[in-house]
């Protein structure tokens, strides 16, 4: 039978965890992007055209989505794995 779980199995759990080591963890961070750089100033121009706001929002977003995939690192598994899909 299962037993319940509470604060202290949690405390427990978190505490066998701890004496686990894993390997180590790298975190990479592109450079920010600037908002305002797409967008303009905020009661600029662009806030009353709505097709030049949509079409500059699709430019920072195609942005972000390459600065992620520039500090994305591929292993082996991962690479296997879009494969599959």
């Amino acid at each position: 039978e299962k037993t319940p779980e509470g604060v202290s199995w949690l405390y427990n759990f978190i505490k066998a965890q701890g004496e686990r080591n894993y390997g180590k963890i790298y975190v990479r961070f592109p450079a920010a992007v600037s908002m305002r750089e797409y967008l303009g100033e905020p009661h600029g121009p662009m806030t009353t055209d709505d097709s030049a706001k949509r079409l500059a929002m699709h430019k920072m977003a195609f942005e972000v989505a390459w600065r992620i995939l520039q500090v994305t690192p591929v292993n082996a598994t991962a690479l296997v794995s879009g494969l599959l899909l």
